[in-house]
This record gives C-alpha cells, sequence and structure tokens, in this order.
C-alpha cells in the first residue's frame, strides 16, 4: 500500500467521520428538541389534569355540601311530617264516637233525653262499631225544643251541605 491511497483512504475516512458526526450533531439536536417538546406537552397536559381535578374536587366538595345541606332539610320536613301525621293519628284515637258522653252531653243543663233511651243508646253503640241497626228495630228519634214548642219541625233531612250556614233554630220550614 502506498502512502497516497492511506491519504486518500485517511481522506475518506475523515469525509466520513465529519459527515457521520453532523449526522450525529444534528439528530442528537433533533433528538433534544423532540424530547423536551414532549416533555413541555405532558407539562401542559399534567398542568391542565391537575387544574381540572382541582376544580372538580371543589364542585364535588360543593356538591356534597349543599346534597348533605338538602337532605338535612328533607329530613327535617319528613322528622315534622311524621310528627304531624302521630298528632293527627293521637286526635284520631282521641276523638272515637262515645255513645255515653254524647248521651251526657244530651242531658247536660237543661237538656235531657226522654223516652226509650236504652234503644238510643244501643242504637248509638251499633254506630260506634260500625254495625247497621238490626233490622227488627224501628226506632224513631223526636228532638223537641221546649222553649219553642210552638213550632213544628219537619223529620232530619241529612247532612246540610258544606257550605251551608243552616241555623237550626232559625230555620223557616
Amino acid at each position: 500500500m502506498d502512502e497516497n491511497s492511506v491519504d486518500r483512504r485517511l481522506l475518506r475516512l475523515q469525509g466520513e467521520h465529519d459527515r457521520l458526526k453532523e449526522d450525529f450533531v444534528f439528530w442528537y439536536g433533533y433528538h433534544e428538541q423532540e424530547t423536551q417538546a414532549i416533555r413541555d406537552e405532558a407539562s401542559h397536559t399534567q398542568g391542565v389534569l391537575e387544574a381540572d381535578f382541582a376544580r372538580l374536587a371543589r364542585e364535588n366538595l360543593e356538591e356534597a355540601a349543599t346534597l348533605r345541606q338538602r337532605n338535612d332539610e328533607m329530613e327535617s320536613q319528613l322528622r315534622y311530617a311524621q310528627s304531624q301525621i302521630s298528632t293527627l293519628e293521637q286526635r284520631v284515637r282521641d276523638k272515637r264516637f262515645d255513645a255515653d258522653g254524647l248521651l251526657a252531653f244530651l242531658n247536660a243543663g237543661s237538656n235531657e233525653v226522654r223516652g226509650n233511651w236504652p234503644r238510643f243508646r244501643k242504637l248509638l253503640g251499633q254506630f260506634q262499631r260500625g254495625a247497621a241497626a238490626p233490622p227488627s228495630w224501628k226506632t224513631w228519634i223526636t228532638v223537641e225544643a221546649a222553649d219553642k214548642s210552638f213550632r213544628v219541625i219537619p223529620p232530619y233531612p241529612g247532612p246540610a251541605p258544606p257550605d251551608s250556614d243552616e241555623n237550626d233554630d232559625d230555620a223557616e220550614q
């Protein structure tokens, strides 16, 4: 091998070395640039996600507090409704029809029940139990106002309409 061929080969290798070095520098720079771009994008995405997470966490806490408050209000309303129901049920139990109590009321003061009052009590007892009077019973109930004995009043026509202002003592027949 002569010196020229070694020099040429050395020059060619030096050129290839320089070209590979330039390629390496280019690709290394490209790699660094892409790596940095990916890091920047990941950092930005992480920031966005963390901000979204923080916002959602705040919204969740606010919504949970609102729901707890609404639940507390509804539980309070439920307790109130239950107490009202209990009160009304107690009133219904306390206001059951009492045949003897009605007779005591009808005989109080200057009022008195005359005639076959035992039958009247039995009839009221049937009503109290929710049972019909036996078909064999034929009962007439007469109410007289001794302080207004001159008036003739026809038989009871049934309950007055709810909006009626009818006064039994002043009704014209």
